[in-house]
């Protein structure tokens, strides 16, 4: 009997178009970290990266509010698919453990796209 190893295949998962997007990072002066994507509304599956950091509160809606579908992919940095939609579409959360105190200053070193 001979045993094989199964081979490792490592690759970014990806559902959907990279989205047409206007993302709005906002830090309050507790250090609060809250992020919007603007997802624009589109006839195709989208699929938005989130910024890597603790993500919580989690809510995808259209612009007054009522939820949208969406599905998660669990990647590094997650991935937020978007189904096809006639409305621009809301996805918010809040990052923790993204702020560094450096020299008395709060410092975040990050690039997103």
């Amino acid at each position: 009997m001979i045993i094989l190893p199964a081979p490792q295949v490592l690759a970014q998962i990806t559902i959907g178009i990279p989205a047409e997007q206007t993302v709005e990072v906002s830090i309050d002066k507790e250090g609060n970290v809250h992020v919007v994507h603007i997802v624009q509304r589109s006839r195709s599956t989208q699929q938005v990266d989130v910024i890597n950091g603790t993500l919580s509160n989690l809510s995808v809606t259209d612009e007054v509010g009522n939820e949208k579908q969406y599905a998660t992919i669990q990647t590094q940095p997650l991935g937020i698919t978007v189904f096809p939609t006639q409305e621009d579409v809301l996805i918010e959360y809040d990052l923790e453990d993204v702020l560094v105190l450096r020299d008395g200053r709060w410092t975040w070193d990050f690039v997103y796209g």
